[in-house]
């Protein structure tokens, strides 16, 4: 029987509380001994924000070898990072058991990511360069994002302040490939920094012995894409004079995938004919008989990003700050359902703000911003030959907002802000159906953050916020095939209540949290009636109520660390069956870090993930077979043999180890999912004959059935020099 985990981790604080001495100051931990020259390596609080942040440094995004930010996020707090298609390999990041629409990605405070480009544009982020990522939990985290109803990504670039080269190179087991390079001059350009980074990933590739594709059954379909990366991050930040600050940031990403076949096949246009590829016995779990290009996803993209800050002082105490930013998306994309699609996505945002101390205890900041995104698509396929409707939109939204930030006393903090936005969303090209939504809409939040004791920290929030629900696309990996139609009515809005309680007791920093919210006008994309009707993109008429919780804590010790943590995301049933891949429900992870000497690290990260019962995702409509049948009028193919409905409890083990023969150098290895452990492995590929609506007949194979790893064990050595 499931139990809540706020209730353990409210007992866990109270022993805590009663039993902490009273003689530290607020928010100091117990003395940390650390080797000169180590950089740290656990998840830390960050103590002076009133909203709950988790900080993930740096050292520790190393260490998990990850090329992207959906991989450097897996497994962290109050974190999910879903692939929801084994082909095409979309990524989303949720946070707080909520979608991953609900998410909002921002680049050092700035809004660079929309639900449409972070479809695929998530695996575009490349970690080279990055100093750190913030992870805040709840509705109205970002005062400049009301739309991160599950809560808030932040990824802090590096700031240049010494002379200094990074190279990294990393290489392992399934082609995996991982070359990063970082510089920074604080003297080449007079009153300026400047830091350049870059990074190329590939994971997997294709020969005569597929010693890089991941087909563990062995039935000729991978079970994971091919991927690779790249990308460059330059910044300069320069003193213009003594009140005058400007910071410059542009970044260029491109991402490959291409999933499904085994042998490299590209698919270089879309099938004419679509047809039900062949299986031996017509079951997904045999070896495929047909054409790779039958099975085969290929998608490409290309993103720039260019920002820009102003900050001014005013008098000694206030400061002006002017951001402008501009994120520019190029898709290129054909699925093996029988259709070509490209876009372009635009997201431009302006932000002017002014914080000004009014009162010894009171900090004011006023400030206003305004967003425009605004997506093109083409399609051969769907657009010229079928003649259906494209999914094009424009949305713009200005606001205006307010913020208090008020410390009564050394114990108290409390913040308070408001934003009014006016939303106007519009898809100029659908030809039926509701094409426009205008509202405006008032986003408050409050957060409190008090301390009872001198080792004890209590934060309570409340926030409101809305998303514009703006394509189809972002509700699924893929357009329809039959095209769709808008019967969107109303803005996402959602409540969000949380409570988090961070003890220090002795070496140890316990936490935990609980956050209900309720959404209010889910957009979601429902299933077309029958083979030849589009589906429709439209606003679920009942709220619905998520809840998570959890307890996690961290020991900090002279050679060693450890992280414990057991999460629990309370889901209901509606929600369940739109979200687009089962989410993880309850989940353990232990964490332990151990200094050998001044030279050797070692570092082994285990993580369990609970049963679910994938029925109530949707799993009922997945078959292994089919089978064709004489209806009368002809033999009609029926699938049959329904595909596991019980997702097991697994565990994943990551290991690794480094040693410094040398201060500026760095040698590490590290194996990644250290047990094998794949669903496919396990017994249930995610192959699927994909039955949509109660018509037998009505499917078509699918790589969706997913519910666990898909990527089996990976040994990776790297190299690290700083010169």
């Amino acid at each position: 029987m499931r139990f809540s985990l706020f209730i353990v981790g409210s007992l866990l604080l109270s022993f805590g509380a009663w039993g902490i001495p009273q003689t530290q100051e607020i928010g100091v931990l117990p003395e940390i001994i650390v080797q000169e020259d180590r950089e740290e390596t656990t998840a830390e609080w960050d103590k002076s924000s009133v909203v709950p942040t988790l900080k993930l440094p740096k050292k520790r995004i190393e260490q998990k070898n990850a090329p992207n930010l959906s991989e450097a996020l897996a497994g962290e707090s109050g974190v999910e990072a879903q692939t929801s298609c084994a082909t095409c390999g979309s990524k989303r990041i949720t946070v707080n058991g909520l979608r991953g629409e609900h998410t909002t990605i921002l680049v050092d405070g700035i809004p660079l990511h929309s639900a449409v480009s972070s479809l695929y544009g998530v695996d575009a982020v490349p970690l080279a360069g990055v100093e750190s990522i913030e992870i805040s939990r709840g509705t109205g985290a970002s005062l400049v994002a009301p739309e991160a109803m599950g809560g808030v990504i932040n990824i802090i670039t590096e700031a240049p302040t010494k002379n200094e080269v990074d190279l990294d190179l990393a290489t392992g087991s399934a082609q995996n490939w991982l070359l990063s390079g970082a510089a920074s001059d604080t003297q080449l350009i007079p009153k300026a920094r400047v830091f350049v980074s870059g990074q190329w990933n590939r994971q997997g590739y294709w020969d005569s012995n597929k010693t890089g594709v991941w087909d563990v059954d062995n039935n000729g379909v991978s079970d994971a894409p091919f991927f690779s990366n790249a990308g460059v991050l330059s910044k300069v930040m320069v003193d213009v004079g003594p009140r005058d600050s400007v910071e410059l940031r542009y970044g260029w990403q491109t991402v490959g995938i291409l999933g499904g076949s085994v042998d490299g096949t590209r698919p270089t246009t879309f099938l004419e004919k679509v047809e039900l590829p062949k299986f031996k016995d017509n079951d997904v779990n045999q070896m495929y008989l047909d054409d790779p290009l039958k099975i085969s996803d290929s998608i490409s993209l290309v993103r720039h990003e260019a920002a820009g800050r102003w900050r001014h002082r005013i008098g000694e105490t206030s400061q002006l700050q002017v951001t402008s930013s501009a994120a520019w998306q190029k898709q290129d994309s054909i699925y093996f359902h029988g259709y070509d699609y490209r876009n372009r996505d635009l997201l431009v945002f302006q932000d002017a703000r002014v914080v000004t101390p009014i009162t010894v205890e009171h900090i004011l900041t006023v400030g206003a911003d305004a967003r425009l995104e605004q997506m093109d698509s083409s399609s051969t396929k769907l657009y010229s030959i079928k003649g259906l409707p494209p999914d094009d939109f424009k949305f713009q939204n200005a606001a205006v907002f307010v913020q208090d930030t008020w410390s009564p006393d050394w114990n108290h903090e409390i913040n308070v802000a408001a934003r009014f936005d006016y939303l106007n969303m519009n898809w100029p090209l659908q030809k039926v159906g509701e094409r426009r939504v205008e509202k405006g809409l008032v986003s408050p939040r409050i957060f409190w953050k008090w301390n009872p004791t001198k080792t004890w920290t209590s934060r309570l929030s409340y926030g409101r916020g809305y998303r514009a629900p703006l394509s189809f696309f972002e509700s699924q990996h893929g357009l329809s095939e039959n095209g769709f139609t808008i019967g969107l009515t109303e803005i996402e809005t959602a409540h969000s209540i949380g409570l988090s309680e961070t003890v220090n007791v002795g070496s140890w920093e316990w936490n935990a949290s609980v956050y209900g919210s309720q959404l209010h006008n889910l957009a979601y994309a429902s299933a077309p009636v029958d083979a030849f009707s589009p589906a429709q993109f439209q606003n679920l008429s009942s709220p619905v109520n998520v809840i998570s919780s959890g307890v996690s804590g961290t020991y900090r010790g002279a050679s060693w660390s450890c992280e414990v943590s057991v999460e629990d995301f309370r889901l209901p049933s509606q929600y369940k069956r739109l979200l687009p891949v089962a989410a993880v429900e309850q989940r353990a992870r232990v964490r332990i870090d151990k200094k050998l000497g001044s030279q050797w690290d070692f570092n082994v990260s285990t993580q369990v993930i609970g049963p679910r019962n994938l029925t109530e995702y949707g799993y009922d409509g997945h078959y292994a077979t089919y089978e064709s049948v004489d209806s009368g009028l002809g033999p009609v193919d029926i699938v049959k043999e329904r595909k596991n409905q019980q997702a097991p409890v697994y565990a994943t083990v990551d290991i690794g180890t480094s040693y410094r023969p040398a201060r500026d150098w760095e040698l590490s290895l590290s194996v990644l999912n250290a047990t094998n452990f794949t669903q496919t492995g396990w017994g249930d590929s995610p192959l699927t004959w994909n039955q949509h609506g109660s018509d037998p007949t009505h499917f078509h194979l699918d790589n969706l059935h997913v519910w666990g790893p898909l990527r089996g064990r990976v040994v990776m050595f790297a190299v690290k020099a700083t010169l």
